[in-house]
């Protein structure tokens, strides 16, 4: 976490920074009023019988994706305003913006293009960092940011990575569904992210929404109903106010889609990696879940494979890779006769290892900085698609936050807690449309609704009842199309590599 991150500031009136339009009254803990926008009749039902979503870590559309074919290419950002003052003692959130004038440069700041993948993790917390880069609208505050080793970025967030160096993730968005405007659900970072994604908002009383992640005393980050006893969350208000440390203890009672799931009998797990002791419980969203955190059927208690249900959290992550093979082939090893089998379940949730997270990774020989994302990727897509799931399966490919990183679209703000800025979204299907850039404003909660209409469930009352169905991306009266494997970074990074590698047990992110 970043020096900032520990500040104690208060937060006065958010909506000086971020818009205050478009409130409205509030249902099922999301505004009223926002309707989804009209869409032509996709029916997935009996065409896709698997949803897989594989989640990556912190990185903005511009970030990757700037001038990808269909996009739009922007080579400059604002100026940077001048530096906001720092706050007061309760809360990490800037006091006050000065009144306009000229920042540290008056002309408009060059991307980076073609850079390597970023070595350093800017700040990309609520407070301050998206309070600060979204500055009311005007995006000119990423020059201000945080979290880098000797103060302020200043020109790092403004990088775009050069194609070669992520080249899968092109590959796939050329042949499949890239979507360029995904905006998270929140404006904060990794806890709040992946709650959304399995719940679709982080609201946990009347106008009160986590935000930011928990600390307690002991500077652990298990993230859940396994943190230190003292832990403490943060809220943010429906009246922009941000309570810092005044929220409960990170294990929440609220429905997710876990229970719709369970309610119908639908399989489903969520593969996260091992650490620090089961479960992965920094990534892991359903250790921040009492139901499924005491639940022994659906959070087993020994690391290895298969020792759980076709219904629960498994570790290590790269179970999926057996579990779409379908079989106990070498190097994976014998399922648990309790298990229920080899399969992939009808809904996944896939989480990273920290070498693989598109964070970098200072464990490589000689502290050599590792990302083996893109290639973790491709062989989560290549075990699927070279299987016989293939002709029934959509995978939807995110990333869970902006990581501090310039974009140039403004997120809309839709309710007190966001949309946060756009991340990228790749959909791959035998039926996703080919080569398509999709502009319809979607969200994680249109995830989530995708699952709904998929397998006829209830609505969770969340941001799924406005979001945009993902249904848009698809063509389901085409014939499934052939799977053409997507070619690695690295030749070695096969299959096996990922099965046999040792765990880097170090966690994903502290954001």
């Amino acid at each position: 976490m970043t020096p900032k991150s520990l500040f104690p500031l208060i937060l006065l009136a958010a909506c000086a920074f971020v818009s205050c339009s478009n409130q409205g009254n509030t249902v099922g803990g999301v505004s009223a009023g926002f309707m989804p926008a009209a869409q032509p009749f996709n029916d997935s039902r009996g065409k896709i019988k698997h949803i897989v979503i594989i989640v990556q870590e912190n990185r903005s559309f511009d970030n990757f994706f700037d001038c990808f074919p269909g996009t739009d290419c922007v080579t400059t950002a604002p100026p940077p305003a001048p530096q906001p003052s720092p706050g007061s003692q309760s809360s990490p959130c800037p006091a006050a913006f000065p009144t306009a004038s000229p920042g540290p440069t008056p002309t408009p700041i060059q991307l980076t293009v073609g850079a390597p993948l970023p070595a350093y993790d800017p700040d990309h917390t609520y407070c301050p960092a998206f309070v600060t880069e979204y500055d009311g609208g005007k995006l000119d505050g990423f020059y201000w940011d945080d979290g880098l080793p000797g103060g302020p970025p200043e020109l790092y967030p403004y990088r775009v990575v050069a194609e070669k160096a992520i080249q899968p993730y092109w590959d796939m968005a050329t042949q499949y569904v890239l979507t360029d405007r995904m905006f998270p659900t929140q404006a904060s970072g990794s806890f709040t992210a992946h709650q959304d994604l399995v719940r679709g908002n982080d609201v946990v009383a009347a106008g009160q929404s986590i935000v930011d992640f928990p600390l307690n005393s002991e500077h652990t980050s298990n993230w859940g109903c396994d943190d230190a006893k003292d832990t403490v969350t943060s809220l943010l208000t429906s009246k922009h106010q941000y309570l810092y440390n005044q929220g409960p203890f990170p294990c929440f009672s609220y429905e997710t889609m876990r229970d719709l799931l369970d309610a119908k009998a639908i399989s489903w797990k969520y593969y996260v990696p091992f650490w620090p002791k089961d479960g992965g419980q920094m990534w892991n969203a359903f250790d921040a879940i009492s139901a499924v955190r005491h639940d022994s059927s659906e959070w087993p208690h020994k690391p290895s494979a298969w020792t759980c249900s076709t219904s629960c959290v498994t570790w290590p992550q790269t179970n999926v890779l057996c579990d779409a093979a379908g079989s106990t082939a070498s190097p994976c090893p014998a399922p648990s006769p309790k298990s229920g089998g080899v399969s992939l379940p009808a809904v996944s949730w896939v989480v990273p290892d920290n070498e693989d997270s598109d964070h970098y990774s200072p464990t490589g020989p000689g502290g050599k900085l590792i990302d083996d994302g893109p290639d973790w990727v491709a062989n989560v897509v290549n075990a699927i698609g070279e299987s016989s799931y293939w002709n029934s399966t959509a995978i939807v490919i995110l990333w869970d936050d902006w990581g501090g990183f310039y974009d140039h679209v403004p997120p809309p703000q839709l309710d007190y807690v966001g949309l946060g800025f756009r991340v990228p979204m790749i959909i791959v299907s035998p039926y996703a449309k080919k080569g398509y850039v999709a502009h319809t404003q979607y969200e994680f909660g249109s995830i989530l609704k995708f699952i709904e209409s998929t397998f006829a469930l209830p609505s969770l009352g969340t941001t799924d009842v406005r979001a945009n169905n993902i249904n848009d991306a698809f063509n389901f009266r085409q014939k499934p199309r052939t799977f053409t494997p997507i070619k690695l970074l690295s030749k070695n990074h096969d299959r096996r590599f990922f099965l046999t590698r040792p765990p880097s047990n170090t966690p994903v992110d502290s954001e």
